[in-house]
């Protein structure tokens, strides 16, 4: 794909503000706070031709990574972007064991397809990850998170939440 870029660099505020719009749209995601999106200073960015078209956030804790929120402004779903990002971040890290999850059918086939192997949920990660995990819950923990799962749970059409690993 010509005119495609993967930068490791803070979103802007502009491009935050895309982000808290459509997410509003995404059955997948429940929601993501601004001063969340804010804390990203090396997050993997898409862009084309200049252009902001997603996101992919990654928590290092020692010899594991944590992928995700993988976001993607709702006009460029379905063109292979995820793949691309994807792809990039686990070759970044391939020394490192991974996680991610996700209710998204098609990030569910794509990490598939880099040798994720699905597990039966967070009880089954490692002790230090399942902390880091618990702590990110605490700190991200919100009204409006709560009241964003309940309307897209009772809206929305979702598929279940599905767990990754990739170890080395």
């Amino acid at each position: 794909m010509q005119g495609i870029n993967i930068v490791r660099r803070p979103l802007t505020e502009t491009e935050i503000d895309l982000l808290m719009e459509d997410i509003k749209l995404y059955p997948d995601l429940i929601y993501v706070k601004k001063s969340r999106f804010q804390k990203y200073k090396d997050a993997f960015i898409l862009e084309e031709a200049g252009s902001f078209v997603g996101i992919c956030a990654v928590y290092e804790t020692g010899r594991w990574v944590k992928l995700g929120p993988l976001v993607f402004l709702r006009k460029h779903h379905g063109k292979g972007y995820g793949k691309l990002l994807l792809t990039k971040i686990v070759s970044e890290y391939s020394n490192v064991n991974m996680f991610i999850s996700s209710t998204n059918i098609a990030v569910q086939k794509i990490i598939s397809r880099l040798g994720f192997k699905e597990i039966a949920g967070y009880l089954y990660l490692p002790y230090k990850m399942i902390y880091f995990l618990i702590g990110h819950l605490y700190e991200h923990i919100h009204w409006k998170l709560i009241t964003e799962f309940i309307r897209k749970l009772i809206l929305m059409k979702r598929n279940s939440r599905k767990f990754y690993i990739k170890t080395v």
